[in-house]
């Protein structure tokens, strides 16, 4: 039997995401304080602290991207709840079509094999 593959982001990976912006920017700022208590604070090792000093800390780029990932991860998770209360509202029980999720490859290409 295959692994499931998640059809939607939970909202641990919007929180991973969030968390990894808060502390890159404050990040930023503790370097730009030249604040190396705080950097080790965060959990930066000394070589690291020497590499984000070097580069310039994170780049506004890595900042803004997560942030549009976390957008339209909550995009993705309120148009499968959008979904799910509409195959609600339709009598459907919730997961009752999941269209969205590719059949394993020997489903498709021997549809004998489906109701096995």
């Amino acid at each position: 039997m295959s692994n499931p593959v998640r059809s939607i982001p939970v909202p641990t990976d919007i929180i991973q995401l969030e968390q990894a912006n808060a502390m890159m920017r404050s990040a930023n700022l503790a370097l730009a304080r030249d604040d190396v208590a705080t950097l080790s604070a965060l959990g930066f090792s000394h070589q690291h602290i020497g590499e984000l000093k070097q580069k310039g800390g994170f780049r506004s780029s890595s900042i803004a991207q997560n942030t549009r990932m976390i957008t339209r991860l909550r995009n993705v998770v309120d148009q499968y709840a959008q979904r799910q209360h509409a195959a609600i509202d339709r009598g459907q029980r919730v997961g009752e079509r999941h269209y969205w999720i590719r059949p394993p490859l020997s489903v498709l290409s021997r549809p004998w094999l489906a109701n096995t």
